[in-house]
């Protein structure tokens, strides 16, 4: 919006015209006056020109003015476009009729000049207000898509390791950027590393996070080979930069190895919730002694647990986003983890892979309020 504002009187007397018009230029505003005499020469005009302002008359010869507001008011919904009408009619109904049809304002005649500035300024402003914040937002939400695709470029890509294992994901932001974040890490020809995080709260400030999270842990590739020790090296790093803010900031994370050769997993917990294991007829919880999120505290420990696995096993790590989503067609929100699920006999045991599909289901029919990340290992 420029600093000239344009503004549209319509009326079917020119004598009334001219007496708006020339109590609007006795104004301070910067204006420029555009006339119609009837509803087709407003449209017109209306059509073709970026108004900031419309002035009309309820009577006019071709369409009275509360179909021509409405008209004008669903052409512009994403741009708010104030209008005024002036009616000699005092009666209430005619007043709720023009609020209905989306007027903002009303003016009785004989209009005064000096009420006629005042309304006309108010509104000039909030149309102003309204356009700045459009503009801002439009240049917040470039800079969110922007900062989408940096996110996702942080997230591996292709089918992990080369296909040695078989890996499902999940992975979808609530909003344009997230603060769930994963990765898997090669440690060694027959160890693999799944790495899955949740960064508190949403939005630009925990994708910040993430990636100060994606660089830590390539920072600290020696430490890959034990996940105790990675969440300890972590959890300093992040204490003293969590430290030099004002936010109470933190992030729960799982890390699990998987020995291809040994069949041996070696996984600990900051956190998290506990990853889920699919084995036979049931399923199981690799819990282990509670330990703190990231970030929390300088002196916070971590241990490793160890599991032998057999064939035919399947792995699961996610995000409590999960919990979110009626998944399996009921709510899973009241649950603290997949297994509590399963548990309170809510549903026949899926095969894993059912599962997954039964997720992907639900994020398409419903809307999500939290990030949803799942990996799924079969071993």
């Amino acid at each position: 919006m420029s600093d000239q504002s344009s503004v549209l009187i319509i009326d079917d007397y020119a004598v009334n015209i001219e007496l708006l018009e020339s109590y609007l230029m006795t104004s301070n505003f910067n204006l420029n006056i555009y006339k119609a005499t009837s509803g087709l020469e407003a449209m017109q005009i209306f059509n073709s020109k970026e108004l900031d302002l419309v002035i009309t008359d309820v009577m006019l010869p071709d369409i009275n003015g509360f179909e021509l507001c409405r008209m004008m008011k669903d052409l512009r919904q994403e741009n708010f476009l104030p209008v005024v009408m002036v009616t000699a009619l005092t009666d209430r109904s005619h007043r709720l009729h023009g609020l209905a049809s989306g007027a903002d304002d009303f003016l009785t005649k004989p209009v005064s000049g000096d009420e006629l500035l005042i309304r006309v300024g108010n509104l000039l402003r909030l149309r102003k207000a309204t356009v700045d914040l459009n503009a801002r937002y439009t240049e917040i939400s470039q800079d969110l898509k922007l900062a989408r695709q940096l996110l996702n470029d942080f997230m591996p890509k292709g089918t992990p390791f080369g296909g040695a294992l078989k890996v499902d994901l999940i992975y979808q932001p609530a909003n344009f950027v997230g603060g769930d974040f994963y990765d898997f890490l090669q440690v060694d020809d027959d160890t693999y590393g799944f790495f899955i995080a949740d960064v508190k709260g949403h939005g630009a400030s925990a994708a910040i996070i993430v990636a100060i999270l994606k660089e830590k842990l390539y920072e600290l590739k020696d430490y890959w080979a034990d996940p105790a020790q990675l969440f300890d090296q972590i959890n300093g790093n992040l204490w003293r930069f969590f430290s030099n803010t004002r936010n109470d900031f933190f992030v729960t994370a799982c890390y699990l190895l998987y020995n291809k050769e040994k069949k041996d997993v070696l996984w600990a917990n900051a956190g998290h919730v506990p990853p889920v294991l699919f084995k036979e007829s049931r399923i199981e919880t690799l819990d282990l002694v509670s330990s703190l999120p990231l970030g929390l505290f300088e002196d916070a420990s971590f241990e490793n647990g160890r599991y032998a696995c057999a064939a035919d096993e399947a792995l699961l790590l996610y995000t409590d986003g999960i919990f979110e989503l009626p998944i399996f067609g009921r709510p899973s929100r009241y649950y603290s983890d997949i297994a509590s699920i399963y548990e309170a006999d809510l549903v026949d045991l899926y095969a894993p892979p059912a599962f997954m599909t039964e997720v992907r289901s639900a994020l398409r029919q419903f809307s999500q309020n939290d990030d949803v990340n799942i990996i799924l290992v079969s071993l």
